[in-house]
């Protein structure tokens, strides 16, 4: 259903919210001592691309978006999601990047 410069961008999507959510989990004591956390995974960043195919293609079969913001980390999809170039969530004409 999706083309894969939309896929790209998913894929960048999730490598975003997959490494905001290593540094939330970083404790403070380690940010404050200079720590980085640790590199995400590719199977971690596989993990959430499927998850946002899965809510992108939910979302264009139904038009619904009410039910997308259960939680904090789906509110934090819901954001990327609505700020993709190439993906239209709210019916309107999409762009390739």
């Amino acid at each position: 259903m999706l083309e894969n410069y939309q896929i790209d961008q998913l894929r960048k999507v999730a490598e975003s919210l997959t490494e905001a959510r290593a540094w939330d989990q970083l404790p403070w004591d380690d940010a404050w001592a200079g720590k980085y956390p640790k590199q995400r995974t590719e199977q971690q960043v596989n993990a959430e691309l499927r998850i946002l195919i899965a809510k992108v293609e939910r979302i264009m079969r139904t038009g619904r978006i009410e039910e997308e913001y259960s939680s904090i980390q789906e509110q934090q999809r819901m954001i990327h999601l609505e700020n993709c170039t190439a993906i239209s969530l709210f019916g309107e004409r999409s762009t390739m990047e």
